[in-house]
């Protein structure tokens, strides 16, 4: 007999019971089939998109159509090996992806985007500008004051964080090199290398650590996530994280930019010719990444100009290039499907988690959105 999958065992049993055999012979036949491993144990794929009313093609044929009110379905029975899955709507760019399916396991495909054909662009309007972030807290050495809810503190001439009042100067740290006011704390380091923290309320500074920042006249950049966890960038382009304002760790190199996802569980950073995904907590879904890991996204031969999150799944990152604007997914098993959202030359991109389906890139001293719904 040759090996079935659990389909097929199906239209057998009914077959024989077509025939009028009797249910115990049925069930013995069947069970002496799963003896001998004439069945085979399938596999399933699961998918859920940002759109519903599409149509999922495996192996190039029709395997379901979802409603307009669906935007997720479940394959089941499908036989161990490589196949292709691809997914189809009109007037949308369509996405594939090759799927290795095991025995008895389902895999989860989600935040599936399909980008609609052609993407028109509009002048972004001024309260949309005023949603977009800040890229970091850096302190210039121009700035010199710091004014929390207990009080001001600043930066003097030698480089000493104090505060003053009618009376008196009083000094709480010298030798200041960089520094930044974070969730109503400072977090400076000093020109020994040393991270630490002062919290204006009880005048009280703790050390975090000593990583080994470059130190230098460029101060080091301090860009807080969601989760209020902490990235340094020094001069040389160094990563650390502090995480919950006690840890501090040495992550990688060449740092040009980074750029927190909506909830702080994941930050893309930029290199000069490469994209990586750092993965600040646990993935909850499948492929599991574990906090720590660093994926690679995108490497090229030329500069990356820019990168930026697509809000509405903190799934795909737009990256910015010398030949364009183009969108693609971090889930990087089976390939990426890379899609351009903007041909031509642009001097700036951004994102916003208030406006999460809006790219804004700026040309000269306008800037435009694109809506990707």
């Amino acid at each position: 007999m040759a090996t079935l999958t659990q389909s097929q065992l199906n239209s057998k049993i009914q077959e024989l019971k077509s025939k009028g055999l009797d249910d115990n012979y049925i069930n013995s036949r069947i069970q002496d089939d799963i003896t001998k491993g004439n069945i085979e144990k399938t596999g399933g794929i699961f998918v859920k998109l940002l759109t519903s009313n599409v149509s999922i093609f495996l192996d190039n044929s029709l395997s379901r159509e979802t409603s307009l009110l669906s935007n997720g379905a479940l394959i089941t029975d499908i036989a161990p090996g490589i196949h292709i899955l691809r997914i189809e709507k009109s007037g949308h760019i369509p996405w594939s992806k090759t799927v290795v399916i095991e025995p008895s396991i389902v895999i989860e495909l989600r935040n599936i985007l399909l980008i609609p054909v052609p993407l028109l662009s509009s002048p972004a309007r001024k309260e949309e500008l005023a949603a977009l972030p800040t890229q970091s807290a850096t302190t210039p050495k121009s700035a010199r004051s710091f004014t929390t809810k207990f009080g001001v503190f600043s930066i003097d001439t030698k480089e000493n964080l104090i505060s003053r009042n009618a009376a008196s100067t009083t000094i709480y740290a010298t030798q200041i090199n960089s520094i930044a006011l974070l969730n109503n704390r400072l977090i400076f380091i000093d020109t020994n290398g040393f991270l630490a923290e002062f919290n204006p309320e009880t005048k009280a500074i703790a050390t975090i650590g000593h990583p080994g920042f470059f130190l230098s006249e460029i101060p080091a950049r301090f860009i807080e996530s969601p989760a209020s966890d902490i990235a340094i960038i020094d001069a040389s382009g160094g990563l650390f994280t502090l995480m919950g304002y006690r840890t501090v760790t040495a992550v990688d190199s060449g740092i040009r930019n980074i750029y927190f996802d909506k909830d702080g569980a994941k930050a893309l950073m930029v290199k000069e010719k490469e994209i990586r995904i750092l993965w600040l907590k646990e993935n909850q879904y499948q492929p599991f990444e574990k906090s720590g890991t660093i994926q690679t996204i995108l490497a090229i031969p030329d500069p990356i100009r820019n990168a930026a999150w697509f809000f509405a799944d903190n799934a795909h990152v737009f990256i910015h290039t010398k030949d364009g604007i183009f969108i693609t997914e971090i889930d990087g098993r089976g390939g990426r499907t890379t899609a351009e959202v903007f041909s031509g030359s642009a001097d700036a991109i951004a994102t916003s988690h208030s406006l999460p389906h809006t790219l804004f890139f700026k040309q000269g001293k306008t800037w435009k959105k694109i809506e990707i719904d």
